[in-house]
């Protein structure tokens, strides 16, 4: 998909899969200013997409670079649906454009991993290992993210912060009830080669809700919602639920993002939804492990110098194994925006939370007839067919609506029922006569 800058991108996904499965798409790098409900993370800014249903994505292409478009519904990113997504700026406002000779659709390559079968079927067994260069010090060949600077001006995002925020995560040998049932097979009873580590943040597992928060907002049950503000012995016992920060609009926000890196020597890649931030430290500490407290005191003794002026601008950025990285955004982009990992496995069973920037109501309204989704409680049996009072109202809703001159529904009914009536009444008349 090849767009210009300030172009309105309009996308018709018709749901054509054949098991059933919703789908909906993201639009990795578009910062949805504007349009929160168009950022496509099933059951936080939209409903899922069901099966042979369409959905219209429609917003515009206000932040130029390379990015990609790929399903946020369950492991479908992985297994291929994604694609390319290039804004492209007039070569006078392009700061590379004179890198290159040409600058064409068909010199771009977008790779990913090629496996043998569905993600689906790797999942239960999925180990990995990978180290990013930008975790060891620098040298003639690598290069250190204090050296990295951004072409973009200083901004906001580089003031003192209002809110500071800790995430630690690892891989946690913890009864999760995706692998490992305490009252089945708990896993201290589990030979360890066949162990099946549960990815949390701060030891808790993100879940969706019910109904998208973005826009059916007091349609999500509150005791679904928490924090680790709100949570006790979660890194004794599972815990679980829609991981979420309410973020004052305009905040300066900064995120000490802190691997713990004991479990396995795994880098993850953190991508955060509706912003760029700026990166502004990153070190690997210890590779046998590292705790916040660890950090905590790090950053108390001095001993964490963070790049104040020309910090690299990202919106996904590696945490080193037994490290951290710090970021920093200016909460100027009201909405609900997923924070999470961007391995699909990881994501997938709760290595996340969701960032509410600003209240309900200054969330931009959605499109007419946005779709809605959500439980159902049948508490009673089958509903009597509508009442006068029933009716009535219809009435009164319609006459505040448009007017005294409008026939409210009750009266119609009532009017037709009546002429009916008579009109039955004459014809049986004659026909006795």
């Amino acid at each position: 998909m090849q767009v210009c800058e300030g172009d309105e991108i309009v996308v018709n996904v018709d749901n054509l899969l054949r098991n059933g499965e919703g789908v909906s798409i993201h639009w990795h790098g578009v910062h949805q200013r504007r349009t929160p409900y168009m950022d496509g993370v099933a059951q936080l800014t939209q409903c899922s997409i069901p099966a042979y249903t369409s959905f219209q994505y429609r917003f515009k292409a206000d932040t130029p670079g390379t990015h990609f478009w790929h399903s946020h519904s369950g492991l479908q990113r992985a297994d291929g649906l994604f694609g390319k997504l290039v804004i492209r700026q007039t070569p006078a406002d392009d700061p590379n454009s004179h890198l290159y000779d040409f600058d064409l659709p068909e010199h771009e390559i977008i790779v990913t991993d090629w496996l043998n079968e569905p993600m689906m079927n790797e999942f239960p067994a999925h180990h990995h290992k990978q180290l990013n260069p930008l975790n060891t010090k620098g040298s003639r060949n690598l290069i250190p993210i204090s050296n990295v600077k951004s072409l973009a001006p200083d901004d906001k995002s580089l003031n003192d912060p209002d809110m500071q925020l800790y995430l630690s995560f690892d891989f946690y040998k913890v009864d999760s009830t995706l692998f490992h049932d305490p009252s089945l097979y708990p896993i201290r009873a589990i030979e360890m080669g066949k162990h099946l580590y549960t990815p949390q943040v701060n030891h808790i597992s993100a879940i969706l809700p019910p109904s998208p928060p973005l826009t059916q907002y007091y349609d999500v049950p509150q005791n679904l919602i928490c924090n680790e503000t709100t949570r006790r012995n979660c890194d004794k016992e599972y815990c679980e639920c829609v991981y979420m920060y309410k973020i004052p609009l305009g905040n300066v926000v900064e995120m000490v993002l802190i691997d713990e890196g004991v479990t396995f020597d795994a880098s993850h890649p953190f991508h955060l939804h509706g912003y760029r931030f700026r990166v502004v430290a990153m070190d690997r500490v210890n590779k046998s492990g590292v705790t916040a407290d660890d950090v905590r005191r790090l950053d108390r003794e001095g001993l964490i110098a963070r790049k104040l002026s020309g910090a690299p601008l990202k919106d996904t950025v590696t945490v080193p194994d037994g490290g951290y990285t710090i970021i920093r955004f200016h909460a100027d982009n009201p909405g609900i925006w997923f924070f999470h990992c961007h391995i699909a496995f990881h994501a997938e069973i709760g290595m996340a939370v969701v960032m509410q920037v600003g209240e309900p109501t200054d969330f931009p309204y959605p499109p007419y007839k946005f779709p809605r989704c959500g439980n159902f409680a049948h508490t009673r049996g089958a509903e009597p067919p509508p009442g006068e009072e029933y009716l009535e109202s219809i009435g009164r809703r319609n006459r505040a609506r448009y007017g005294s001159h409008h026939t409210d529904s009750g009266a119609s009914d009532k009017s037709l029922g009546c002429i009916l009536a008579v009109f039955c009444c004459f014809c049986a008349f004659f026909r006795l006569t």
